[in-house]
C-alpha cells in the first residue's frame, strides 16, 4: 500500500490545531483503496516517543482520513526538534498481493514554535 499525505494550510502551528489528512493507495499507486477495519493511529516524536497518548487510536477507514491534532498533541516543550509523525497502520486488499496485507506508513509533518511572551499565561 502507498500513502500520501497532505497537512490542511500546509503547516502545524504550536498549541494550535491541523487535521492530518491521509490518502490510501493499492500497490500500483493509482487506485484508492479501504483500509479494512481495525486501522488506528499513533502521534510520535523524532525520538519515537508517544505523544499525548497517542496511542493506537482506532478511526474508521476509508480512502482518505483526517487526523485531528490540537493542544496538547503539538505542544513543543524543549523546542529541539519540531519534527511529529502519524504512523498509521492496519490491514487491506491488495490487487496483487490479496486480502489481509499489512501496512505500516509514516507521515511526517512539523511544528511552528509560537514566540511566547512573559505576559501570556
Amino acid at each position: 500500500m502507498l500513502t500520501t499525505t497532505s497537512i490542511q494550510d500546509g503547516y502545524a502551528t504550536e498549541e494550535g490545531s491541523i487535521g492530518v489528512k491521509i490518502y490510501f493507495w493499492d500497490t500500483d499507486g493509482t487506485t484508492a483503496v479501504t483500509p479494512d477495519a481495525g486501522l488506528v493511529w499513533t502521534l510520535v516524536n523524532a525520538a519515537g516517543e508517544v505523544i499525548n497518548s497517542r496511542l493506537n487510536v482506532a478511526i474508521t477507514a476509508g480512502e482518505s482520513i483526517i487526523v485531528e491534532l490540537a493542544g496538547d498533541d503539538l505542544v513543543l516543550p524543549e523546542k529541539i526538534t519540531s519534527a511529529r509523525y502519524v504512523v498509521s497502520t492496519g490491514t487491506y486488499t491488495s490487487s496483487t498481493l490479496g486480502a489481509g496485507t499489512t501496512f505500516v506508513h509514516q507521515h511526517q509533518f512539523h511544528i511552528n514554535p509560537v514566540k511566547k511572551l512573559d505576559i501570556w499565561p
